[in-house]
């Protein structure tokens, strides 16, 4: 099959990293993979270094005429066999696209029905726009609720974000000793987008209150527009020397493994990627309790927090720190439920798609939601 995938960039968020994991294992496959884009960023390596066709679209800004424009002669160029979208921007411009050049339009959804019920002008040119595709994919059954409510009558599926379970397993544990933490000091870790979403003030504060016991520090990583208010918090309550803001960084998944605590106190979610990837390294999990997180977490696997309130969190996290043995058992849980989600099984689930939707074969189609 011939495959062209549109997305805005290749930044470090979530749907980016599927794409640099999903992508070069589809083409690894066999298959002839493209990728579009507008902006490069650190998920653009993994793909370079694949047998991926990768075309950088030319624009003077996100809403420059010339992005569609060149998505149409770029989709008649490459004569695709199907078109899958990854982003607000991309679901717009490559939905309308595929439109006027007949091509079959797979439309990912990476968020729940919570995130995605915003009465928006964008959304709504995208819910519209969806009743063109083919087929919408989501992430999760949140994700399938929103379309399902909308009344999408044709084919939907729900493939989980995937893993690339053997690299992580080899990717040794960090030791931070360049921040002058000791073997012993516990570590708390939060890596994500800066944003509402991810509810990073209350977060924030459950961290100021649990590091204030000088033998634990945390470290946030990730970028977005609250960083520099989340700075100015951290320095404004003396805690620059045990809570790090390292921007975003490419070593995660060692600094999962030596986290005593991965934190995610999220409002809504998709499948969240460094949720999965904490539980693939094996680190105890302290999470927001929403449907998102329970789809695939309960009390067996991750301590599940009140999300509205700094103390509580707090006292979830001391709970995991308090309770070792206890928190490596749900951590084992936790990274056995993840080991079906590696890059060459997900993949396949994809292929499965594509082809029933190219086949019309129905009954596959029922079978895989």
């Amino acid at each position: 099959m011939r495959v062209l995938n549109l997305i805005p960039s290749l930044y470090g968020g979530g749907a980016e990293r599927q794409l640099s994991y999903f992508a070069p294992e589809l083409a690894r496959l066999g298959h002839d993979v493209h990728v579009s884009y507008l902006y490069g960023g650190p998920n653009l390596q993994r793909l370079e270094m694949s047998h991926v066709n990768l075309h950088c679209l030319q624009a003077k800004g996100n809403y420059d005429p010339a992005i569609f424009w060149q998505l149409i002669n770029l989709i008649r160029n490459i004569q695709p066999d199907i078109i899958q979208t990854w982003i607000l921007q991309m679901d717009i411009l490559g939905g309308l696209a595929a439109r006027i050049a007949k091509v079959p339009w797979i439309l990912r959804q990476p968020n729940s029905y919570n995130a995605t019920n915003i009465n928006s002008f964008k959304n709504r040119i995208r819910k519209l726009l969806a009743t063109w595709a083919v087929a919408i994919v989501s992430n999760s059954m949140g994700g399938d609720l929103y379309w399902q409510k909308q009344g999408f009558s044709k084919p939907r599926f729900i493939i989980p974000n995937a893993l690339p379970v053997e690299e992580i397993a080899a990717v040794p544990m960090a030791t931070l000793s360049e921040y002058g933490v000791t073997q012993s000091q516990k570590v708390l870790l939060y890596a994500g987008r800066f944003v509402e979403q991810k509810n990073i003030r209350n977060m924030v504060n459950a961290m100021l209150q649990v590091t204030e016991d000088t033998k634990i520090v945390a470290f946030i990583c990730g970028e977005g527009p609250l960083l520099d208010e989340m700075k100015q918090h951290i320095k404004q309550a003396k805690a620059m020397n045990r809570i790090f803001l390292l921007g975003y960084i490419t070593d995660i998944w060692a600094m999962m493994k030596r986290a005593d605590v991965f934190v995610s106190i999220s409002h809504f979610e998709g499948r969240p990627n460094t949720v999965i990837e904490a539980m693939a390294c094996g680190t105890p999990l302290v999470v927001s309790d929403i449907p998102e997180h329970r789809e695939f977490l309960d009390e067996q696997s991750a301590i599940l927090a009140n999300r509205y309130d700094p103390i509580e969190i707090s006292k979830a996290i001391n709970n995991c720190l308090a309770n070792p043995n206890l928190s490596q058992w749900r951590a084992r849980v936790a990274k056995n439920i993840v080991a079906k989600w590696s890059v060459p099984d997900i993949a396949q689930q994809y292929v499965r798609m594509y082809k029933s939707i190219l086949g019309g074969d129905r009954k596959l189609v029922e079978k895989e939601q």
